[in-house]
């Protein structure tokens, strides 16, 4: 398993916003096939008056490497932020990760507080109940009130789970994605 992290400011100063950043990410030594990427945020800084929008995903993976992309749109500024990234082989025993996305169960313009949905572990067998990281990789959040947003899950065993992707008081969340890993 191989992991790291890449900065927008790896690429151009946090003074002169991109709307998309990508950077090719060589892993320190190869895998003999193409391994699993999972990636996150780990920070970001964007600008006032619209909404903050932020998405964070690895394309061309290869037994070499990947690419990061670190992107938003719309009217959002992003000056900075900064995606982590796991690598782990993809035959690897007890061991499972994908995405979710709240608008795998709404629309993003029909903005809610709870979002969640049950997910399996698609035939990775488990001895016990695995541990679940999550973390978020996509946000859509509206600037009319403070940003509040929380990605977890429950209801986990050796199957599956259900992910939840909330906000609270009068934020309105348009959308949000994760990124998880459960492992035993």
């Amino acid at each position: 398993m191989l992991s790291g992290q890449f900065s927008t400011e790896e690429d151009h100063p946090w003074n002169q916003p991109k709307a998309q950043t990508s950077r090719r990410i060589n892993f320190e030594r190869p895998f003999v096939t193409k391994p699993k990427v999972v990636v996150f945020i780990k920070q970001f800084d964007c600008g006032s008056g619209t909404s903050t929008r932020l998405k964070v995903f690895p394309s061309d993976i290869d037994e070499k490497g990947f690419t990061m992309h670190i992107e938003t749109w719309a009217d959002t500024i992003l000056y900075s932020a900064t995606a982590g990234w796991v690598a782990y082989p993809e035959d690897k025993d007890y061991i499972f990760s994908g995405t979710a996305n709240t608008m795998d169960v709404r629309p993003w313009q029909n903005p809610q507080a709870e979002t969640s949905k049950a997910i399996t572990f698609q035939g990775t067998q488990f001895c016990k109940t695995p541990s679940v990281f999550v973390a978020l990789n996509w946000i859509d959040i509206s600037t009319e009130s403070n940003l509040r947003v929380k990605a977890r899950v429950t209801n986990v065993t050796g199957q599956g789970c259900t992910w939840h992707m909330d906000s609270w008081a009068d934020t309105k969340l348009w959308s949000a994605g994760m990124s998880y890993i459960a492992l035993s």
